[in-house]
């Protein structure tokens, strides 16, 4: 049972950070986004408002090593 639930944690966490890159850097629409990731606007919109609260207080939370440490693993998209 506990294994199950971290995989939806990971889960989640994936679907978070595809959804900030979709919508954050690589600019797509709400409707894009719920095309690629195959969910509903609705489900788009509530998890890009939660990823990005998490986000947020990841970063005012955070030192700057550990905020540099998530910049190179995130690193520049082209």
């Amino acid at each position: 049972h506990l294994a199950g639930c971290a995989a939806c944690r990971a889960t989640q966490q994936r679907m978070s950070g595809a959804l900030l890159a979709l919508r954050e850097i690589d600019g797509r629409t709400t409707k894009q986004t719920a095309q690629i990731l195959g969910v509903s606007t609705g489900t788009v919109k509530s998890q890009h408002s939660r990823a990005k609260a998490a986000l947020t207080k990841y970063l005012k939370t955070s030192d700057e090593d550990q905020v540099r440490e998530l910049m190179t693993r995130v690193g520049p998209r082209s």
